[in-house]
């Protein structure tokens, strides 16, 4: 019986130290950023306050297929924690939000770095599994063994620590218990509880009333002049001063491209110059090159526009770094192929105008 009582204290110190331990290294986490929705924390985790995931800062930063994708996220260790896991294609898309533009162009927050625009999901559906792209926020099926463009994202369920730690600490009913079993003194509410003698209060003392004497003439009050307080100061509100917001600045690109070509001709310098001109009268600004086609796909493969606007647009960011010296941290170049069209791909003028590139710069106007 005490070998099997000891066993138990053993195990239950053991459950109570790790819960400590955990709990310390999930609390000791700094933060370092935050947003409307998302907290990042220094250990390299963002915690979602919607949905109480936790999300790896940073994708793995390479071209991975599906397989090593698991395991990646599965022997994932980011902030400590042992139960990474790949994220559904629900998270993912809870996780892509239009209005946001964020970094390389991509629709999530800032807090999480995409160095890829496919990110995989855990869910399959026979040879294939789901990709959920954050430059659209669409979902795709590709063969698990492909590995161009594509990320994977570790995601853990946050919470079950904090469970852990309200578990814990019942002392001082422990105590009371203890002390009752020890034979300490009853009190009032417990059985055999035996009131104290009761004090007879000693009689009042008789009281002796001196003879009646003359009081004294009253002192003559000398009330002095009852200074005012100075009114209190009245309190001026600071004006407000409302923080600027930015704001985007669309400017079209009359470039035009070869068929199925990337190449920028001398003839469209003006055209670039402008951009670059404006960009260095406004330093804060920052900008990036929308590539974009029509709807004709000849070879049956969508993702052949998708590329080639991606080229389109990176030849102009390029051509801006290289020939008119903009820093390239500015420029972020992203290829939307045929997916926002500003004309109807049913003529050939509409199919024309969708053929573009534009320059969308983001800066912060003051009044």
């Amino acid at each position: 019986m005490k070998k099997s009582l000891g066993t138990m204290v053993a195990l239950m110190v053991v459950a109570i130290l790790s819960v400590i331990f955990i709990t310390a290294k999930y609390s000791n986490a700094v933060d370092i950023g935050k947003d409307s929705r998302f907290i990042a924390y220094d250990n390299g985790t963002i915690l979602d306050t919607k949905t109480n995931l936790m999300w790896a800062a940073k994708d793995n930063g390479s071209n991975i297929n599906w397989t090593d994708a698991k395991s990646y996220c599965e022997n994932y260790r980011g902030g400590g924690f042992t139960d990474w896991r790949m994220p559904t294609k629900s998270e993912l898309k809870g996780l892509y939000d239009d209005s946001i533009f964020g970094n390389n162009g991509y629709h999530l927050t800032k807090l999480i770095n995409l160095s890829g625009s496919f990110v995989w999901s855990s869910e399959t559906t026979g040879p294939n599994t789901f990709v959920t792209s954050f430059l659209y926020g669409l979902t795709y099926e590709e063969p698990s063994s492909n590995t161009r463009r594509n990320r994977t994202l570790p995601v853990r369920t946050s919470g079950g620590e904090t469970a852990a730690v309200n578990e814990t600490t019942t002392e001082a009913p422990v105590a009371a218990a203890a002390a009752t079993a020890t034979g300490a003194t009853k009190q009032w509410w417990e059985k055999g509880y035996v009131p104290p003698p009761k004090v007879e209060e000693p009689a009042a003392p008789v009281e002796v009333i001196a003879p009646a004497t003359e009081a004294p003439a009253a002192p003559v009050e000398v009330v002095t002049p009852k200074v005012e307080e100075p009114a209190a100061p009245v309190e001026v509100a600071a004006p407000k001063v409302e923080k600027p917001m930015p704001e985007k600045v669309s400017m079209p690109l009359n470039v035009k491209f070869d068929t199925a070509k990337s190449d920028i001709k001398k003839k469209y310098d003006n055209d670039i110059k402008k951009v670059a001109d404006f960009m260095k009268a406004n330093p804060e600004a920052t900008a990036v090159i929308e590539g974009h086609t029509d709807n004709v796909d000849i070879h049956n493969e969508p993702e052949r526009n998708m590329r080639l606007s991606q080229a389109r647009a990176d030849s102009v960011r390029k051509y801006l770094i290289d020939t008119f010296g903009i820093d390239a941290s500015r420029i972020t170049a992203v290829g939307y192929g045929p997916n926002k069209p500003i004309a109807s791909n049913d003529t050939k003028e509409g199919k024309q105008k969708n053929r573009r590139i534009e320059a969308v710069i983001e800066m912060v106007k003051t009044k």
